[in-house]
């Protein structure tokens, strides 16, 4: 899209996401919506053994952990959906050391509404009703300083001799990738499946610091093809001076990363210093453009040294607008990788783009209005009516004509004379005629443009200030049903807080007390045991029939056992002699035979 300086300039637009905290300490503080904090940890000095000062960087907005994916589309995307239905570029990219929370804030997730940029951009349902409009998306991505195409179903994990290249086109001076697949959609639903499905060939890997680390920049490109609607309704127009084509690349670019704090090695390492190399260049870049505004230098700026700054050029010198979404983990394991992503942040705000002028929408018929072509018909019915109640306006476009006497019937001269004047005349005035019919014409066509464009313009807007009335009224009851709510909301909180402390009380008392029936329990069951116990053995009589036969037996006059003994005894000695020498070990006698095995208490 060639184009000549319209002569405005603004600063690049960057805005800050800060990601939720996953820790006690934190490096980033929100101060407003316009200005962060950089807060160095414990015991942090800088290279020259200094204190590290805290820091304030501006940006043009702030998001924190409270802000929603739909509050940052409507802040950082909608208008440039907006700009692209106008017929002009954007680039909108993404910016921050890995696990920062760039591939959320562009992709997102399906769950719990939490869709990114691209998908909410792609379910925008906002193309012009008077225009005639194709959409086209490609999706491309850079991974180790080569392109490649991620809608190609023939990409492989290898990815071999599948590289694209970067061509300049002569004529719009855009830089494009050449031979890559573009796939026109009639709904969001096709282009998000379309998305979903080239997603899966993306570069992901597993790292120290990422689970789900990105090992490329993808490019997700939108293109807009539109031309006003013929006078006929059916098909457009094909003048190519009313085909307007434009662009809104997305890009989620890969992290930073130290390999010190990564501890990647072979392929990951490799991965590694590609990224980086391609995010030092963009740095590079933009810090030689700001130089070059200071100074009002023309140094190069290395723009070919990674594909990643050639395919964004023409951006960087003005065609399309810029905005750059830098996302920070508040970590404080991240506080250097941080402090460098702020010092970016800052350099690249400094640069003034100069805004190239680009494709405008000329309203030459009514069919190009930005209006439904029932309600145009409606206007132009009405219209028509009316015009007949002016009065056509008269005009004397010729001086009156001379005074000729005639001498007599035969002054053949004057006759002459009359005759060649009134002849001029005439072929003047039809000349005259046919300029004014087609002035007027022409005139009347944009006058009956403008008219209705104001007209129809003056009524939206009185619908929209009626709604935005409502609206407004609505915001404003809601708002007070939202505090009051609110302030029952606390007071809900608050009382629950405190029947949760009765209740944890509660509980706590009665675990205790249960416990203490436990424990009163066990020991009322060990003396109930021990008291059966004893009641056992007090039941048990002294005198069993056992023992009043072993008393009688032992009562009875028997022979006494040591003459029985002794007769056992030398039958036993004359044996041993016989054979053996005596054992003295044997021959001793328990001092208890003879005593009575009767109780003593008996």
């Amino acid at each position: 899209m060639a184009g000549n300086q319209d002569g405005s300039s603004k600063s690049l637009e960057v805005v800050c996401r800060i990601a939720p905290k996953n820790g006690k300490e934190s490096c980033v503080s929100l101060v407003d919506d316009r200005y962060v904090k950089l807060i160095a940890p414990m015991n942090y000095v800088t290279r020259n053994n200094d204190a590290f000062v805290e820091k304030l960087f501006k940006f043009d907005c702030v998001f924190d952990e409270n802000d929603t994916q739909r509050d940052i589309f409507r802040r950082c995307s909608l208008d440039f959906v907006e700009n692209l239905i106008s017929g002009n570029d954007s680039l909108l990219f993404t910016y921050g050391v890995t696990g920062s929370g760039k591939t959320f804030t562009m992709t997102g997730n399906a769950e719990n509404d939490n869709s990114g940029l691209l998908p909410r951009t792609l379910d925008t349902k906002s193309l012009s009703n008077s225009r005639c409009c194709a959409v086209f998306i490609s999706y491309i991505e850079i991974y180790n300083d080569m392109c490649y195409d991620l809608l190609d179903e023939n990409l492989t994990d290898e990815r071999l001799f599948t590289s694209k290249n970067i061509r300049i086109d002569s004529v719009t001076r855009k830089a494009y990738v050449e031979k890559i697949k573009e796939v026109e959609v009639e709904s969001c639903d096709e282009a998000i499946e379309q998305f979903l499905q080239a997603q899966e060939r993306r570069k992901i890997a597993k790292t120290l610091l990422n689970k789900s680390s990105s090992r490329s920049h993808s490019i997700f490109i939108i293109r807009l093809v539109s031309a006003s609607l013929h006078k006929d309704k059916y098909y457009p127009d094909s003048t190519k001076n009313d085909i307007h084509v434009a662009e809104m690349s997305l890009v989620d670019l890969a992290g930073s990363e130290r390999a010190k704090r990564t501890l990647n090695t072979d392929e990951r390492l490799a991965e590694s210093n590609k990224i980086n190399q391609s995010l030092l260049t963009l740095r590079q870049c933009m810090e030689r453009l700001r130089d070059n505004q200071r100074t009002q230098q023309h140094l190069p700026v290395p723009y070919r040294d990674t594909k990643l700054t050639y395919l964004f050029k023409t951006y960087f010198e003005g065609f399309g607008r810029i905005r750059m979404i830098v996302c920070v983990n508040p970590q404080s394991t991240d506080f250097e990788e941080n402090l460098h992503v702020m010092a970016f942040a800052k350099a690249s705000r400094e640069i003034k783009q100069v805004q190239q002028k680009g494709q405008t929408f000329v309203l030459q018929e009514l069919n190009n209005l930005p209006f439904s072509q029932r309600d145009i018909q409606q206007w132009n019915k009405e219209f028509s009516k009316s015009i007949g109640k002016f009065q056509p306006l008269l005009m004397e476009l010729f001086d009156n004509p001379p005074v000729i006497e005639l001498s007599d019937y035969n002054d053949n001269i004057s006759i002459t004379r009359i005759r060649e004047y009134y002849t001029t005349k005439m072929a003047l005035k039809n000349s005259y005629m046919e300029t004014v019919e087609k002035n007027t014409e022409t005139f009347a066509a944009a006058l009956k443009s403008r008219l209705c464009f104001g007209d129809m313009t003056s009524e939206k807007n009185s619908e929209l200030m009626e709604e935005l009335n409502g609206l407004r009224a609505e915001y404003a009851k809601m708002d007070n049903n939202y505090k009051q709510l609110k302030r029952q909301n606390n007071s809900l909180k608050t009382a629950l807080s405190r029947y949760e402390a009765f209740e944890e009380n509660d509980k706590r008392r009665g675990e205790e007390e249960e416990q203490r029936a436990r424990e009163k329990d066990k020991a009322l069951h060990a003396q109930r045991r021990t008291i059966q116990k004893l009641e056992a053995v007090l039941d048990t009589p002294v005198f069993s029939n056992n023992v009043a036969k072993l008393r009688q037996q032992f009562d009875t006059p028997k022979e006494p056992p040591i003459n029985r003994l002794r007769d056992t005894t030398t039958t036993d000695e004359n044996s041993r002699d016989s054979t053996t020498k005596n054992n003295s070990r044997y021959d001793r006698r328990s001092k208890s035979v003879c005593r009575p095995l009767i109780p003593k208490n008996y």
